[in-house]
């Protein structure tokens, strides 16, 4: 039997606790990431934050471009000056004209996107046409761009769009950060970046003898763009003017239902007119045919009202 305590005595300190098995720390280690995760996204989630991993532009027409067979729209012309430029993110970045650069974190780009949606609707913004005329040189710190820039009426087209949007839901994003200037928005399309200003007005002297001299597209919808690691990719597009008739703002298409539908009964007689689209762009849209190697790409596409929302590979820029 133990010894009965007496005066002064107290019990042994237990014994030190045997090390959690491995798969045990394996959990907690999980968990705790979990909750990391989850806060992460809730600090994200917070109104005002910014991210330089998302972008809402203006992006000239690239849709079936390529699959069509056209070879002179203002998306190959403008990749054509940026080739010649050497910009080496030509192909991880679309050519665009920024209006909130950096832009919210990607969790919230669904939700700002229906809300681009709601402004769109309520100022009633039509498409206009754009005209990039001018080929000039800008400081930006250490660093010099070739830009081009938009004559008057498309600048005022433009700042009509970032004047809307700023004054509604955005005040947080209204400062595109391109360059500094006594002006609070000055769109421009960058052709390329230089370490030097020499190198850029090289550059600039070259491209203004190999230039028709200006690049003409109709802005007819808002990107919302955004990468984590690799490209840009369009994680929401949301066209301008009237929606077509018997289209509401809630009306909900998956596009890429659709597009099989079509692939499986060629020749049905769908009622495609309302929703803005024929079976032939449908059909010629790259993003929903095979790919070289016979395998479909990951992801869908689909609708509501005004706003197309891109998923997996569907978002992806074209060339």
């Amino acid at each position: 039997f133990p010894p009965r305590p007496c005066a002064g005595w107290t019990p042994p300190s237990p014994p030190p606790r045997r090390p959690t098995a491995l798969h045990g720390r394996k959990k907690d280690v999980k968990a705790r990431r979990a909750l990391e995760r989850e806060m992460r996204l809730g600090e994200e989630a917070s109104p005002g934050r910014k991210s330089r991993g998302t972008c809402l532009g203006i992006v000239p027409p690239y849709f079936f471009s390529s699959s069509r067979g056209e070879t002179g729209s203002a998306w190959d012309e403008i990749q054509r000056l940026r080739h010649i430029c050497r910009d080496d993110e030509m192909y991880s970045i679309p050519p665009h004209i920024a209006l909130m650069y950096p832009f919210a974190p990607r969790p919230q780009i669904p939700m700002l996107a229906a809300r681009v949606a709601d402004v769109v609707d309520s100022q009633n913004l039509q498409p206009f046409q754009i005209v990039l005329d001018t080929l000039t040189v800008i400081r930006r710190r250490d660093t010099s761009m070739v830009v081009l820039e938009p004559d008057a009426a498309s600048v005022a087209g433009i700042r009509g769009l970032w004047e809307a949007l700023k004054t509604t839901y955005f005040q947080a994003y209204n400062d595109v950060e391109l360059q500094n200037y006594p002006e609070p928005f000055r769109p421009l399309l960058v052709l390329g970046r230089f370490a030097s200003h020499d190198e850029a007005h090289g550059a600039a002297d070259f491209l203004q003898k190999s230039w028709e001299g200006k690049v003409v597209f109709s802005a007819s919808e808002l990107h919302c763009m955004g990468r984590d690691r690799g490209p840009f990719v369009c994680d929401a597009r949301v066209s301008l003017g009237d929606l077509p008739e018997g289209i509401s703002r809630e009306d909900f298409v998956d596009l890429t239902v659709l597009a099989t539908e079509l692939e499986e009964e060629e020749g049905a007689d769908f009622n495609l007119g309302p929703l803005g689209l024929s079976a032939e762009d449908v059909e010629g849209f790259d993003a929903f045919d095979a790919d070289e190697s016979d395998e479909e790409p990951e992801g869908s596409v689909f609708r509501v009202g005004r706003t197309t929302f891109f998923t997996g590979e569907m978002g992806e820029y074209d060339g």
